[in-house]
């Protein structure tokens, strides 16, 4: 049972990377190191691998995700409350059609958080990737979305994963698991 406060919104939606936004976690994580490389005045080396590695570790971490999730083919938060619980219970973000386990949205907190705080450090940033950006909910909109700020890139990875169950979009231990998931697929990367 996860309140629906206004602190659980505002980071479910900072993360729900949809159309006329970043469109994919991966690309958010892309974002996120643009605007870290750019403050600490990366030159085009570090540039390049630093989006090199990242763009690795998201390819084989979804390919890791997307076999397990059709693996075990598990039931998402909405269908398995509604059929057994609460006829009728709405999640806070929009539910893929898609299996719950492993999150997807986890997987690529923990594997972008790991591949970018081994090659920047675990910076405190702001997030400005959805920055101005128009958002449609169910209780109206359009909502402009601001910046969000983190003390950590590790912090980032850690909520981009909760998101998804504040959200209503996974169970924890789909998120439990795509998280440690991602972080082992990036330091495999990492190590190669």
């Amino acid at each position: 049972n996860i309140p629906v406060t206004p602190a659980n919104i505002a980071m479910a939606y900072h993360w729900e990377d949809g159309p006329g936004r970043t469109g994919t976690a991966p690309g958010h994580w892309m974002s996120i190191a643009r605007q870290i490389l750019k403050a600490q005045d990366r030159n085009l080396a570090e540039c390049a691998k630093t989006y090199c590695l990242l763009g690795l570790a998201a390819s084989d971490t979804y390919s890791t995700c997307w076999s397990m999730k059709y693996k075990f083919y598990l039931l998402r938060p909405a269908t398995y409350i509604n059929e057994l619980i609460a006829p009728g219970w709405k999640p806070l973000l929009f539910t893929p059609a898609s299996p719950d386990h492993i999150s997807a949205s986890a997987a690529i907190g923990g594997a972008g958080a790991t591949i970018l705080v081994s090659l920047l450090g675990d910076v405190a940033f702001n997030d400005k990737t959805h920055q101005g950006s128009p958002l449609y909910t169910p209780s109206g909109g359009p909502f402009l979305l601001s910046e969000r700020a983190f003390a950590s890139i590790s912090q980032a990875g850690e909520e981009a994963a909760e998101s998804r169950v504040v959200g209503g979009v996974a169970f924890r231990r789909a998120k439990d698991q795509g998280l440690t998931t991602g972080k082992c697929v990036a330091e495999q990367v990492l190590g190669s």
